[in-house]
């Protein structure tokens, strides 16, 4: 069963993690969103502080920060991969005040879903 939930048709955690990310950089929202669980939950690490809980807490949220920052993009600078976990460090710039930043980022991946995430403080 552990396989079957975690690789679905051929579909890899990786995979599931790229395809957001490129449509986090193509500012795709929908696209970006058919990459989440509707039961997504989003915190902070360590803390578990909750961002977003939900698809539309999810879309709320993203909507904005497109809207906001139309130079908007994300590159991985190191990855760490397991069959259901993967761990990224992005450079993403492109934001509100012009300035670039470095974020951890934790995903699980469930059946071709990312179920959770974690943004490392």
């Amino acid at each position: 069963m552990e396989q079957q939930s975690l690789i679905l048709e051929g579909i890899t955690a990786q995979d599931v993690v790229d395809r957001q990310l490129q449509a986090y950089n193509a500012h795709n929202l929908e696209g970006f969103l058919s990459c989440y669980s509707p039961s997504i939950r989003v915190a902070l690490h360590p803390g578990g502080q909750t961002l977003d809980e939900g698809l539309e807490a999810l879309r709320l949220s993203y909507a904005k920060l497109f809207a906001e920052c139309p130079n908007l993009h994300a590159r991985i600078t190191r990855r760490i991969a397991s069959e259901s976990m993967i761990i990224d460090e992005e450079e993403v710039e492109g934001l509100v005040d012009g300035r670039t930043v470095r974020s951890v980022i934790m995903y699980e991946v469930l059946e071709g879903l990312i179920t959770r995430s974690w943004f490392v403080e």
